[in-house]
């Protein structure tokens, strides 16, 4: 479970071994915890990650689409560098 990036806002940036498509990353502070999807080019919520009890805080899940998406290029990167 390689970080991928700093820490940034306490948010943690997380890309599993041998996870499954589509692109994504797992963002996570404290118990909140969302998948952001990064094959487009802006980042988006995976779907169904919306009713996900650790998604909730919608701040948090507001911040964390920024912060990928101000990342995206190197987060996609590394996807590729982790990823069989």
């Amino acid at each position: 479970m390689p970080q991928i990036i700093s820490p940034i806002d306490g948010f943690k940036f997380v890309i599993y071994f041998d996870d499954h498509s589509p692109l994504h990353v797992h963002v996570k502070k404290d118990s909140f915890e969302v998948k952001v999807n990064i094959e487009g080019e802006v980042a988006v919520l995976m779907r169904g990650e919306e009713k996900r009890r650790v998604a909730s805080n919608k701040k948090y899940v507001k911040q964390a689409l920024k912060l990928v998406n101000e990342n995206i290029e190197t987060i996609k990167q590394r996807w590729e560098d982790i990823q069989p």
